[in-house]
């Protein structure tokens, strides 16, 4: 976080967020963060791709940045950040606004729950009469749905 304010006490607001991007990239890695800029992202609908978005920074390979150079931040903005982070394998995303003041949102969505919507979600469209009974694969992935296994007391595999 100190990251953000150093940049900001030393450019002020006013520049594009391109200028914010490349100083932010500039303090990160001189304090050794490994770091990836302008990503591409592919989003995947019902097995399809569909199209990819550029990350503006992913640190460490584990938070996805945001930078925003507005007059304020909007709920848009939070929504566009956890869209992001929920097309990839991360489960952080700051959202770093530098005009006309600095903040800094960081959302969360837990990949775990990810994992187990688009699970359920991909168990509905391959098993219609949704029996609550059977297991479902998906690669590299095996899930039994025991909530619902639970909720049917004349399942044969309880």
């Amino acid at each position: 976080m100190a990251s953000i304010y150093s940049i900001y006490n030393e450019l002020g607001h006013g520049f594009l967020e391109s200028i914010y991007q490349q100083a932010f990239a500039v303090v990160l890695v001189e304090r050794g963060v490994a770091l990836g800029e302008q990503l591409p992202i592919r989003v995947v609908f019902h097995g399809v791709d569909i199209g990819e978005f550029k990350a503006d920074l992913v640190a460490e390979r584990s938070m996805l940045i945001e930078l925003k150079a507005m007059r304020a931040l909007e709920n848009a903005h939070e929504r566009q950040v956890l869209n992001y982070v929920k097309a990839t394998n991360l489960d952080v995303g700051l959202t770093l606004q530098f005009w006309p003041a600095t903040q800094v949102r960081r959302l969360v969505m837990d990949n775990e729950l990810k994992l187990a919507k688009s699970a359920r979600k991909w168990f509905e469209r391959i098993n219609p009469s949704r029996n609550p009974c059977r297991s479902v694969c998906i690669p590299g992935i095996r899930v039994r749905l025991l909530h619902l296994v639970l909720l049917n007391p004349g399942c044969p595999t309880r």
